[in-house]
C-alpha cells in the first residue's frame, strides 16, 4: 500500500509539474510588475445616437469594420459582454477585438497579448474553462500532497524537527498574512 501510494504521489507531482512552473512563473511576473505587453489600437466612428446597435447587429458591424480595414479577425467570434456590460467581445485571450455604443460614437478597440501576459491571464482565470478545471485539480493535489506529508511525519524518525519546521513555516506566513492585510 504504501509503495502504491508513493507512485501515485510520485506520477500525479510529475503530472502537474508544467502547471506548477506556468502558475510560480506567472505569480512572481505579477509580484514583481511586469505584466507583459498587450497591444491596443482604438478606432472611433461616428454613429446615429437614435440607432441602438443589438448584439448581433454589433457584431456584424465589428466583423465588417475589421474586414474592411484589413485587420485580424478572431477565430472566436461568440459575442461575449465586455467587463464593463457596456458593449461586446469577440475573440480569445491572445487576440480579442470589442464594440462599444457610446452616444454618437461607436468605440472599437482590439487587444494582442504576448505570451507573458498571456501567462498572467491563465493564472487570473482569463483563459478557456478547461484550463481553470486543470487548474482546480492542481489545487486538490497540492492540497492532498500537503496533507499526506503532514500526516507522513507521524511514520518519520525526525518528528520533532518536522513538526517545529512546520508550526515555525504555519507562524510565519500568519504572522506575514496578517500585517499585510492592515
Amino acid at each position: 500500500m504504501k509503495k502504491k501510494l508513493h507512485s501515485i504521489h510520485l506520477y500525479s507531482s510529475l503530472f502537474f509539474l508544467p502547471l506548477a512552473f506556468i502558475y510560480a512563473l506567472s505569480g512572481i511576473f505579477f509580484l514583481t510588475g511586469y505584466y507583459g505587453n498587450i497591444k491596443t489600437q482604438t478606432y472611433e466612428i461616428k454613429h446615429n445616437p437614435k440607432e441602438i446597435l443589438l448584439t448581433e447587429e454589433l457584431k456584424d458591424f465589428l466583423l465588417d469594420f475589421l474586414s474592411s480595414n484589413q485587420l485580424k479577425i478572431p477565430n472566436d467570434k461568440t459575442p461575449k459582454p465586455t467587463r464593463d456590460k457596456k458593449g461586446i467581445e469577440i475573440g480569445v485571450m491572445s487576440y480579442i477585438a470589442q464594440i462599444k455604443q457610446e452616444k454618437d460614437i461607436l468605440i472599437i478597440k482590439t487587444f494582442q497579448r504576448d505570451f507573458i501576459s498571456n501567462l498572467l491571464a491563465l493564472h487570473f482565470a482569463q483563459g478557456r474553462w478547461y484550463f481553470d478545471v486543470l487548474g482546480i485539480c492542481f489545487g486538490i493535489a497540492l492540497g492532498i500532497f500537503y496533507l499526506s506529508g503532514i500526516l507522513m511525519i507521524r511514520h518519520s524518525k525526525y518528528k520533532k524537527p518536522l513538526w517545529i519546521t512546520f508550526f515555525l513555516g504555519l507562524g510565519v506566513t500568519s504572522f506575514i498574512a496578517y500585517w499585510s492585510s492592515f
